[in-house]
């Protein structure tokens, strides 16, 4: 008798179906008795066994169950499934017990060599078998059991029932809802939401779906686990979304109706492995798969595959095949013998680094030092993104995914509701670009204390030329950052008062680590063989009254109606969004354009796109300045009396005069660019920001003091000027 152990006898457990009562079925159709267990089984009922199966991951009836087998010689067959040995419940020298105890032979039931050889690796086995995953046969079994109702009823028992009311359900089920849209069918069934092939996993192609949806009408299909999950993940897409419970008969169910099938292709090689298993199902069933590759865009392969017709492949998976690798399996158990002190799980040395977007002006910080981190062999990177900038973000996650980031998504809620678990927190080092004490920085506050209290050093970047706490504001009570360091783009010189004695104890001087784009990174920019002055507003903040924003206004008008010949392209505030969110009703001259970002001429575009392509760009008082001068474009600051001392020497418009002088001055090519490299030298330390970036994580991981760090910083800069 071989005994397949599991958690609970719910059939509708994805996991009890295709891991145990498949092979049960398929092994008792061939004559090999086979019967599925639960729970914490007696001696009497092991010692019975010719085998054992362990199916339900690191739990503790697995680990009980195992010890009993050993007790009585029984072979063990551990089926680790997605490396589940590796997440389980237990605790780490539990799941080593276990992974000891079982050491006669690992199953892998994934279909997949590059799963297997991970599993090899990540426990240093050299005999990792892998099986052909009985899902993938489910419509093969069915068939058989039809062709022979006697030999079903003996094979399978009453299972045969729950399979034949699957059979009619699906066969009444007609589709009732969403005539005349495209259906994309989506996999989300991981499970957790989060992980690699979990519904938030959609996320990363929320902005080439939402264009897709621009074009044509369609409705996402999706097939997951939890359909709360499935509401607060995706609740920020703009597209109809139905949801149903894995099940493989309902997988089908879907597909058959599918326009499309739409796949993960990036994450972890779990993630690639689940993806290979649902491409063959769906070929076999003549839907047109998309796997969204990172670092490829997606639309147009979207476009395409909706054209196409449906192309069957080959069958399935047949029984012989099935079972005799099950035999295989079996029979390499019985013979194999346990190697002296079991096999270890082999140590990960590398630093876990966890990185945070809560705001959309994070990605610009967070991506650049994410790129370079993810392709250094001792740092493990993993990136947290708040669903609610989601679409915007997505943009660009997907490079970060091929370079083997992980990316999670978190509802905002979870987080200052002290909901993520703390084994997502349990890391060496995290980073946030927006950490503070203002309201818009509470997320990123409750990531910081979390972090923290989870053990992990917290950095938090500067994210504005203008930073409360540290170059902007009164001073703040001590405390203001709860992160360990204080990574500014500025020397010293550059804390204004703002900046509380534990800031400057804790301030380490890096630079910026925006990336400068060119052109050719904006393709289908819809100015970009036309010149025009950027207009950049932040006219929602606090830091202006009524009559600047008037002024603003008239002013804009007034230079526009000045000089017809000139195009001005206004670009709000991706959070605030005044002009476009009724801020100003008063008309515009022909000549300027808003650009909304909700628009779908310009939703793809951020400011780096407006900036390579701008002549010249007019600011209110922000981190436009400063990015105008990364990128050399001429700019000048609308001050109105403000001070704003942080933007000296720039030019300040301070008269409607003012702004036609400076239009004269980018018409005539007499605009000073000195003034601009000047402050731009004062503002940011020179060179490679993110390369200090990766000094710092790598020193905050080893705790070391803020002195220590400045040191190491200091160490670099000689090696570099020496090379």
């Amino acid at each position: 008798m071989i005994l397949f152990h599991v958690e609970t006898l719910d059939f509708d457990q994805p996991d009890l179906r295709s891991r145990a009562w498949l092979p049960v079925l398929w092994l008792r159709r061939t004559g090999l008795a086979a019967r599925v267990v639960i729970g914490d089984l007696s001696s009497d009922v092991i010692g019975a066994g010719k085998c054992i199966v362990l199916t339900g991951g690191a739990s503790g009836h697995a680990l009980s169950v195992a010890l009993k087998a050993a007790a009585a010689r029984v072979p063990i067959i551990l089926d680790i499934g997605s490396v589940d040995i590796l997440k389980g419940s237990l605790a780490a020298p539990h799941r080593q017990q276990l992974v000891e105890i079982a050491s006669l032979a690992v199953i892998v039931t994934a279909g997949s060599d590059a799963l297997a050889r991970h599993v090899e690796d990540v426990l240093g086995l050299k005999s990792v078998l892998v099986t052909p995953d009985p899902i993938d046969i489910e419509d093969g079994l069915f068939a058989a059991l039809r062709a022979n109702p006697g030999a079903a009823a003996w094979a399978v028992g009453k299972w045969v029932d729950a399979a034949a009311r699957d059979e009619v359900a699906k066969l009444r089920h007609r589709r009732s809802d969403g005539v005349g849209r495209k259906r994309i069918v989506w996999f989300g069934a991981g499970r957790r939401p989060n992980d690699e092939g979990g519904v938030a996993e959609l996320l990363l192609a929320a902005c080439d779906l939402v264009d897709l949806a621009e074009e044509v009408p369609i409705q996402l299909d999706l097939v997951g686990r939890s359909p709360r999950a499935a509401r607060r993940f995706l609740k920020q897409l703009p597209v109809p979304i139905t949801f149903c419970r894995y099940a493989p008969w309902r997988v089908r169910q879907r597909l058959h109706k599918g326009d499309l099938c739409l796949l993960p292709a990036g994450g972890d090689v779990e993630s690639r492995a689940r993806s290979l298993r649902r491409e063959r199902l769906a070929s076999a069933l003549g839907v047109p798969v998309v796997a969204a590759v990172p670092a490829t865009p997606l639309l147009p392969a979207l476009r395409a595959a909706l054209k196409e017709g449906p192309s069957r492949s080959g069958p399935d998976q047949d029984a012989p095949s099935v079972t005799a690798a099950w035999r295989q399996a079996i029979e390499a158990a019985q013979s194999a013998q346990r190697p002296a002190g079991g096999i270890t799980l082999r140590a990960e040395n590398k630093l876990r680094v966890l990185l945070l977007l809560q705001q959309f002006q994070d990605i610009d910080l967070i991506v650049p030092v994410a790129e370079e981190a993810s392709a250094c062999p001792d740092i493990e990177v993993r990136i947290a993104v708040l669903s609610k900038i989601a679409i915007p973000a997505s943009r660009r996650l997907r490079q970060l995914c091929g370079n083997g980031v992980q990316v999670e998504f978190w509802p905002a809620a979870d987080l200052l509701g002290h909901r993520i678990a703390r084994e997502r927190l349990a890391v060496d080092v995290v980073v946030t670009a927006s950490e503070g004490p203002g309201f818009g920085a509470r997320f990123a506050r409750a990531f910081v204390a979390a972090s923290r209290a989870a053990g992990a050093c917290a950095l938090t970047l500067q994210h504005g030329l203008d930073n409360g706490g540290m170059t902007f504001g009164p001073r703040l009570r001590a405390g203001a950052f709860l992160s360990d360091l204080v990574l500014t783009w500025g020397g010293a010189h550059r804390l204004t008062d703002a900046a509380a004695p534990d800031v400057r104890a804790k301030a380490v001087p890096v630079g910026c680590p925006k990336r400068v784009f060119g052109r050719s990174d904006f393709a289908g920019f819809p100015h970009a063989d036309v010149p025009f002055i950027a207009v950049f507003e932040n006219l929602h903040w606090r830091r202006y009254n009524d009559a600047y924003r008037d002024r603003f206004v008239r002013d804009l008008a007034a230079t526009a109606e000045a000089t017809p010949e000139m195009r001005f392209l206004v670009k709000p505030h991706m959070g605030g969004q005044w002009f476009v969110r009724g801020g100003s009703n008063a008309p515009l001259p022909p000549n300027v354009e808003i650009a909304h970002p909700a628009a779908p001429r310009w939703r793809r575009f951020t400011a780096d796109a407006f900036l390579t392509h701008a002549s010249a760009v007019i600011t209110t008082p922000s981190t436009i300045a400063l990015d105008a001068a990364r990128y050399g474009v001429p700019a000048a600051l609308v001050a109105y009396g403000i001070a704003a001392q942080n933007y000296q020497p720039l030019p300040r418009l301070e008269q409607s005069g003012d702004w036609l002088a400076f239009v004269d001055q980018i018409r005539r090519g007499t605009y000073d660019r000195g003034k601009l490299d000047t402050f731009f030298a004062d503002a940011v330390v020179a060179g490679d920001a993110v390369a200090r970036i990766l000094t710092v994580i790598r020193s905050a991981g080893a705790r070391r003091s803020p002195a220590e760090v400045l040191s190491a910083l200091q160490a670099d800069s000689h090696s570099l000027a020496a090379s």
